[in-house]
């Protein structure tokens, strides 16, 4: 497995999985739908930090950083 403390390593695609309710918010902002920013924003971090949270692993330091 790649791992990096550098750089997010993603698939091909490079996106996150998301819900179903916030794939609707981002598609009515796309098609120009009144939506609360704030509330799109704060959904957008919830989501980044639970799927981080579920990621994390303790990491040892890469080699540049042990010297």
């Amino acid at each position: 497995m790649n791992r990096s403390l550098e750089h997010f390593l993603t698939t091909h695609t490079g996106s996150l999985p998301r819900p179903d309710d916030l794939i609707r918010m981002m598609f009515a902002k796309e098609e120009g739908i009144p939506v609360d920013r704030a509330a799109l924003a704060a959904r957008i971090r919830g989501r980044w930090r639970r799927w981080s949270a579920s990621r994390a692993t303790p990491a040892s330091p890469s080699p540049a950083m042990a010297r």
